[in-house]
């Protein structure tokens, strides 16, 4: 593993020097996010459109918490209630921002009601080009349709959930029955790109490494549903994809050449 892009923001605890320390003792260079996530403190649940775009802008061009070491991806957030107030608020930041910068937006979603769809709408009425954005978690349904539309209009989809429907070890809840099963999902993404959209296809992991959005208590259950931890993509991913016979060529574009035409905005 070469790069890592680390989406957490600063309502989920960044911490910008550990993220520092990590890839220098490392050796892989970790890509850090602005933007926000679901969760708006008082103080950020006040901030204009335009409040969020300055500090954005700022984590972007001059540097995070202090330091000389600027963002290199937008995170914005929308879930199972929609786009709240302030969702609208991050979303239109987000593109203004990208805009202006030209860095690349990473989206959550709620694929279960086409969330994707409402921040499509958001982005184009904000004239930002799809290949600035990826739609992620898009693997969290089986619904073709929105996965299609959104590749056709343009923007990469995040399929960054895969851990998700591997079955619970005992004692834990079992995986929300409305979303695919593991291999649901790699059907899914051979039919994407069987379809020719490999090249609006990423594979993610999200998967905390430092903190949990759960329970300590439940991070056991977690660690034991995926012990590969952010290695889920090299060891169990690409080997089920080449076993129901995504080729080598297909495999390479998901996983190097549309991260990079990613950031060149391609």
């Amino acid at each position: 593993m070469d790069s890592f892009i680390d989406v957490t923001t600063i309502d989920l605890g960044k911490d910008i020097r550990l993220m520092e320390e990590v890839s220098r003792k490392s050796g892989v260079h970790i890509v850090a996010a602005t933007g926000h996530w679901l969760d708006p403190s008082r103080s950020m649940l006040v901030r204009t459109t335009e409040e969020l775009v300055e500090l954005f802008t700022r984590e972007i061009q001059v540097g995070i918490q202090g330091t000389s070491i600027k963002a290199g991806v937008i995170k914005v957030a929308n879930d199972i209630e929609g786009i709240t107030p302030f969702g609208e608020r991050l979303l239109r930041a987000g593109a203004r921002t990208s805009k202006a910068t030209g860095t690349p937006i990473s989206t959550h979603t709620w694929a279960l009601d086409r969330i994707g769809d409402k921040q499509a709408a958001i982005f184009e009425q904000e004239g930002i080009a799809p290949s600035k954005v990826c739609i992620g978690h898009s693997d969290d349904t089986s619904d073709m349709d929105y996965l299609t539309g959104l590749t056709r209009r343009g923007y990469y989809i995040g399929m960054d959930r895969l851990q998700s429907g591997l079955p619970s070890p005992p004692g834990v809840p079992p995986p929300d029955p409305r979303r695919p099963y593991f291999d649901q999902r790699m059907a899914n993404i051979k039919s994407l790109i069987d379809q020719g959209f490999a090249n609006r296809v990423m594979l993610g992991t999200d998967f905390p490494i430092g903190m949990g959005l759960n329970a300590t208590a439940s991070l056991p259950g977690r660690d034991a549903r995926n012990p590969d931890g952010i290695h889920f993509i090299i060891r169990k991913v690409i080997p089920a994809l080449k076993a129901i016979g995504v080729p080598e060529s297909a495999i390479h574009t998901m996983t190097v050449e549309n991260p990079k035409r990613y950031f060149d905005g391609a």
